[in-house]
């Protein structure tokens, strides 16, 4: 089986997107490891087939996922507070 150690696939990389029109359209990204900011800043760096910095990417979604979760949450005890007020503003 061939793995793709891959920039599109890596834990790093960021994608870029822009609207055309009424459409989201993906291009190109960048890589965002930390441990290669110092290359990004002295000469261009490329996104690359096989990355030696190359760290699978499910951790980094399992991460966004949770935060995106606990966020949805926070927001729904917010509504529900406000929700909470304009009944008892109701009631008056």
């Amino acid at each position: 089986m061939d793995t793709l150690y891959k920039c599109e696939t890596c834990k790093y990389y960021k994608p870029h997107y822009y609207f055309s029109g009424n459409r989201l359209i993906k291009a190109i990204g960048h890589c965002a490891n930390p441990d290669l900011i110092k290359v990004r800043r002295c000469r261009s760096f490329r996104l690359q087939k096989d990355c030696e910095h190359w760290e699978d990417r499910a951790e980094a979604v399992k991460e966004r996922n949770e935060s995106i979760k606990d966020y949805i949450r926070e927001i729904h005890s917010h509504l529900c507070d406000i929700q909470a007020v304009l009944e008892i503003k109701d009631k008056l």
